[in-house]
């Protein structure tokens, strides 16, 4: 009986084990799992599966975004980010690292000018971007000068110490040149975008007048002769976008919308589009209305705007997040 029963036990474990003489490695697993020597498969906890899709979710969309033409800039490629310009073809960005540019399709940013080039002249990255007739230039307060990037290098092209452009007890937020002038919005300490004020300026000579402007918190260079600005009013909470002539003149109210509905104003001088952030979604201006774009997750620090390519770039102190101009669901969220 005992001998019919090991046959029997012999001839069960030959079945499930057909083939290892072929495979002696899986002879000699199974044997010292069998001895306690091997572990079986490793189960992961639910901490570590989570973690894992998470990973790979990632990957994935980040491969997507690659594919898509999104691209995100971060502050641990190009250090901490002051502001960007952008001539529709290139973006370019400052940064504590120096003078950058990019353009859709550009795996990195390409460094054009560093900081340690910059402080031999001694500038900071505190330098506020525009771009002027032939290129990129540089107004940098506290030196209280004016500079043009040109062939790898930096042109000083005024010192404003003492001129009337020396404006005492401000700071300068934002600049942009329109037709040869050179338009500043200024703060105070205590201001808010209610207290802002425009200066035009002559960069030439650095004389310069105040515009009858207030409550604007964003301007943007426009067609010839014309501004745009975002203009609140802190009574009504309203914000509208207004063209405005040279010396300040409201010639046309665009749009008008609850604080904050509208923001990141960008126009794109070769196709003559005007493009914003409207209730959070990137939206091109139609003469009577916006039409929005593919949606997504606006950096809500972002406080510089542009159009790069066929697509729009929101910088903020950390990153830059560019998004390519899609109709709405036409891509995956």
């Amino acid at each position: 009986m005992r001998n019919d029963m090991e046959k029997r036990i012999r001839t069960g474990i030959d079945d499930c084990l057909s083939g290892v003489d072929r495979l002696p490695s899986l002879e000699s697993r199974v044997l010292a799992r069998a001895n306690g020597k091997r572990r079986g498969p490793i189960r992961l906890s639910a901490a570590a599966a989570f973690t894992l899709m998470l990973t790979l979710l990632v990957a994935a969309a980040l491969a997507v975004g690659g594919l898509l033409g999104l691209f995100r800039i971060e502050q641990e490629d190009v250090g901490a980010i002051r502001g960007c310009v952008s001539d529709g073809k290139t973006l370019y960005l400052m940064s504590s690292a120096g003078l950058h540019s990019w353009q859709s399709g550009d795996e990195t940013p390409r460094l054009l000018l560093s900081s340690d080039q910059m402080h031999r002249e001694g500038l900071s990255f505190e330098c506020l971007l525009y771009l002027d007739e032939s290129g990129i230039g540089l107004l940098h307060p506290k030196s209280k000068s004016l500079w043009r990037y040109e062939n790898g290098s930096l042109v000083r092209q005024l010192d404003y110490a003492g001129t009337p452009m020396d404006i005492s007890g401000v700071r300068y937020d934002s600049v942009l040149m329109q037709d040869g002038w050179l338009f500043l919005r200024t703060l105070t300490s205590k201001d808010t975008a209610q207290g802002a004020l425009v200066h035009r300026v002559n960069p030439h000579d650095g004389s310069t007048q105040t515009l009858s402007l207030t409550g604007v918190s964003e301007l943007c260079a426009y067609e010839p002769g014309k501004l745009l600005a975002l203009i609140g009013d802190s009574t009504s909470k309203q914000d509208q976008l207004a063209v405005l002539n040279l010396e300040g003149s409201i010639l046309e109210v665009l749009y008008q919308t609850n604080t904050q509905g509208l923001t990141g104003i960008a126009y794109a001088a070769d196709r003559r589009e005007i493009y914003a952030m409207v209730h959070g979604v990137p939206s091109r201006w139609i003469g009577n209305g916006w039409h929005a774009m593919q949606g997504y997750a606006p950096h809500f620090l972002a406080d510089s705007f542009a159009v790069v390519g066929n697509g729009y770039a929101m910088a903020s102190f950390d990153s830059v997040q560019y998004v390519p101009f899609s109709e709405p669901e036409s891509l995956p969220t």
